[in-house]
């Protein structure tokens, strides 16, 4: 894919099509997916199943036309959905400023839909939420956390270890950059399980689920 933001040619747009389909077979024949769906089939998926998901947000996805982790990253997403981890019929809600309009087009011809703002991360969901947030900065999660603070049962993460976040902040506490206190918060009664990154370490490196529980 080109840079910049002139029309595609049909035989561009069929080989960019074609790139992300070419990734999720390479993710769906890979160890780290065998691992990842044997997650899904025990407490993650029993997770998933009890909040009853409807939509997917995915912040921080990057250009899928420069970075092979941001198409990696897409593939899964578009997995998460194809191989019934989510609903058939979830809503892929997509965000990223970076993103150009050939890069939105593909997206939508994976029947992604764009977020028409920069939320800033300070969605207040109103029906059940996954968030997918590949190596977003903590201030993001942090704002996903506060905007949902009284029914925080509503979403879950998949996206950067909050225990790292928490260990971080522990040994290091006057490192720059605000501190993500509502992630510090929550993160002692999140449940969180780590997703084993084997073979995709680049693209999905330090990344888990996280739950929270109602009390």
């Amino acid at each position: 894919m080109d840079d910049d933001d002139r029309e595609l040619t049909v035989e561009e747009f069929r080989k960019a099509i074609h790139a992300i389909l070419v990734r999720m077979d390479r993710i769906r024949s890979s160890d780290f997916y065998k691992r990842f769906l044997a997650q899904v089939g025990g407490s993650v998926g029993e997770s998933l199943a009890a909040m009853g998901v409807e939509n997917l947000v995915v912040y921080g996805l990057g250009r899928i036309s420069r970075s092979e982790s941001s198409r990696l990253q897409l593939a899964l997403v578009l997995l998460l959905r194809q191989d019934r981890v989510l609903p058939e019929d979830c809503l892929i809600w997509v965000f990223d400023p970076v993103l150009t309009a050939c890069e939105w087009r593909i997206l939508r011809q994976l029947n992604c839909r764009a977020i028409d703002s920069n939320e800033l991360g300070l969605r207040k969901v109103e029906e059940p939420t996954l968030f997918f947030m590949p190596h977003c900065e903590s201030h993001l999660y942090d704002n996903v956390v506060k905007a949902n603070w009284g029914s925080l049962g509503k979403i879950a993460i998949l996206g950067n270890s909050f225990a790292s976040y928490m260990e971080r902040w522990t040994i290091y506490p006057n490192q720059k950059g605000s501190r993500p206190d509502h992630l510090l918060a929550i993160q002692p009664r999140a449940v969180e399980l780590r997703v084993d990154d084997v073979d995709f370490m680049y693209a999905f490196n330090d990344m888990s689920w996280h739950f929270f529980p109602d009390e």
